[in-house]
């Protein structure tokens, strides 16, 4: 059951008054069962879950920024893993966590310590794969690209305002924006 009431509106435009689905806004009738209501509201519901449920917190952005950290994180395993078993040979570093002193006088351990590292970036990736899933649920390639669309439309408002206010005829600003693309174009 969901902990907030649904913000939709009855005929009357009284309050709905019913439970939202979980991790949404709005209840079933409301358009709660769309698919792409319940998808957002799986990934909003996940974040509740883990106590990341504050108005301010954007679901998109703390996925995608749990999921850069995971990934980050089973790299630097995966470094450290590689750096021991380059240092001190798989068998070694692989068969029980013992210390050993090389001819320098040098203790390293090995063993266990090289398996818990190598678990420790299995499970990253794990958590990395699954904050990708979800992010892929919630539609966040879509909204980049509804956002990039808006930032264009943005971009596109401000200079058709620039033009104007310089004094150009609709016959220079065309020209300015066909310019314009040219250039975005090579950059691209």
């Amino acid at each position: 059951m969901s902990s907030r009431k649904c913000i939709g509106k009855k005929t009357d435009g009284e309050p709905c008054g019913r439970w939202a689905v979980k991790g949404a806004t709005v209840c079933p009738s409301h358009g709660g069962n769309a698919p792409q209501v319940r998808r957002r509201a799986a990934v909003r519901a996940e974040l509740e879950s883990w106590g990341l449920d504050a108005e301010t917190v954007d679901p998109g952005e703390t996925l995608l920024r749990l999921l850069s950290q995971a990934a980050a994180r089973a790299d630097r395993y995966a470094a450290a893993v590689q750096r021991l078993v380059d240092e001190q040979g798989l068998e070694a570093a692989l068969v029980g966590d013992t210390l050993v002193v090389d001819q320098e006088g040098n203790t390293r351990k090995v063993g266990e310590y090289v398996r818990g590292l190598a678990q420790l970036e299995a499970q990253e990736r794990d958590r990395a794969a699954k904050f990708s899933h979800l992010a892929i649920q919630a539609g966040l390639a879509e909204r980049q690209v509804r956002l990039a669309e808006r930032q264009t439309s943005l971009v596109e408002k401000a200079l058709l305002a620039t033009l104007e206010d310089l004094g150009m005829s609709d016959d220079q600003q065309q020209q300015a924006f066909g310019r314009l693309a040219h250039h975005l174009r090579l950059i691209a």
